[in-house]
């Protein structure tokens, strides 16, 4: 855990030598688009999932409180380029990139912005804040043999392409896309949404609003395979400003039959 925390202090460090002119807010939980970001930007974050079991598998314990602890770091080398490092999960462990880019920067009176980019960047399968494994809590929905292993070869998660259109009506937000790997989900309800199992729809609104130096923002989402919904509070100091995020994801495991509970959701980060 030692090196751990030493990673977190250079990251950190990082952030506050290369202090830029981070315009942007994270408003969305787990799908790309919202507001533009600017050249400059730098964000540091970490979050915390908080989970329950409730599952009939062997393999999972009933009632088993888990959590996974992840960091992220971005940055805007260029205005219409956005990098960001994903560390996932303590144990077991994973990193990934992604790569976003602002197609359309403007918005008019019936034009959106426009994202595309590639999620999940790495060389293997699945990637997910539950670590360098498939996603945990979608045991229940997965093809499994009798050892265990997965079987379903549509459900990879890594190296996910996607293109997300954003429109800005008074203080909402509106965001709506296609993206395939992780995007595309493998419950009851996602295949709604999915188009032949290789590309899905995901969707957010978002509400802004501003009080002086302090802003707030509600946000509920679909990403392809969970509803999520969160409440971020940011207040802007003199060349930086500090955000936290309250919220839950995996929303629809209240209602369908699934091992796990939803996550309870908590975030805190600094951006210049």
């Amino acid at each position: 855990m030692k090196r751990y925390s030493f990673l977190i202090l250079f990251i950190v460090l990082i952030v506050y030598l290369n202090a830029g002119n981070f315009s942007g807010q994270p408003i969305f939980t787990d799908i790309p688009g919202g507001t533009a970001f600017n050249k400059g930007q730098i964000l540091m974050e970490y979050d915390i999932l908080l989970g329950s079991t409730n599952s009939p598998l062997d393999i999972v314990p009933t009632h088993d409180i888990y959590f996974n602890g992840n960091i992220r770091f971005s940055f805007t080398p260029l205005d219409f380029l956005q990098i960001s490092l994903f560390l996932d999960s303590i144990d077991p462990f994973a990193t990934h990139i992604n790569a976003d880019f602002i197609i359309l920067k403007g918005e008019g009176k019936y034009q959106p912005a426009i994202f595309a980019g590639i999620q999940n960047i790495a060389t293997k399968q699945f990637i997910s804040t539950e670590g360098d494994t498939v996603e945990y809590d979608h045991i229940p929905y997965l093809k499994l043999d009798s050892s265990g292993i997965v079987q379903n070869d549509k459900l990879y998660n890594y190296n996910s392409p996607y293109i997300a259109f954003t429109k800005t009506i008074n203080n909402f937000i509106f965001n709506i896309g296609l993206g395939g790997g992780r995007f595309v989900g493998f419950s009851k309800w996602s295949d709604r949404v999915s188009i032949g199992g290789y590309i899905s729809l995901f969707g957010g609104i978002a509400y802004h609003l501003k009080l002086q130096s302090f802003d707030l923002w509600g946000s509920a989402e679909e990403d392809g395979r969970d509803f999520s919904i969160a409440f971020t509070g940011t207040y802007m100091l003199d060349k930086y400003s500090i955000f936290i995020s309250l919220g839950g994801q995996k929303l629809e495991h209240w209602f369908e039959n699934s091992g796990f509970q939803p996550k309870f959701y908590l975030q805190t980060g600094v951006y210049y």
